[in-house]
């Protein structure tokens, strides 16, 4: 797991490397964030194999309650890309949050649905309106336009 790792972020680090950058750029260009996250995946990857190679393990009594929480939030993850287009950002990101926050062990359904749509609304409008980029508005479209 950690060589496999340790590949996708020097995939992200060259690929980083790779972009071009303009002269008009004076502090923070578009090489910024994917050195940020090559970086993450290396130093990530180091601490795995560190724990391989003295024998660290990680396994819990609870590994059944690991598959549980893993299947939800999988769950959550494919729900949210098959639903992006047809019910738009807002509506699938909350649903995606309810789902994780299930997976990770929240009965509150309600009180998760609150936050997931408070939290997918304020991102889909920081985008929209103050980066300019465009995502998908969905069934609520009319209403957030």
């Amino acid at each position: 797991m950690a060589v496999g790792v340790i590949g996708l972020g020097l995939f992200f680090l060259f690929g980083a490397w790779t972009i071009t950058v303009l002269p008009t750029y004076a502090r923070i260009g578009p090489r910024f964030f994917p050195y940020i996250v090559g970086s993450g995946l290396v130093g990530a990857a180091l601490l795995l194999l560190w724990q391989a190679v003295r024998g660290i393990k990680h396994v819990t009594p609870e590994a059944a309650e690991d598959w549980t929480a893993v299947s939800w939030i999988a769950a959550g993850l494919v729900l949210n890309v098959a639903l992006m287009e047809w019910a738009g950002y807002i509506l699938a990101t909350t649903i995606l949050f309810i789902l994780a926050a299930r997976g990770l062990g929240s009965r509150r359904y309600l009180t998760g649905a609150l936050a997931g749509f408070i939290l997918a609304l304020t991102t889909h409008l920081a985008f929209t309106r103050l980066l300019d980029l465009r995502l998908p508005a969905g069934l609520l479209g009319m209403v957030i336009s």
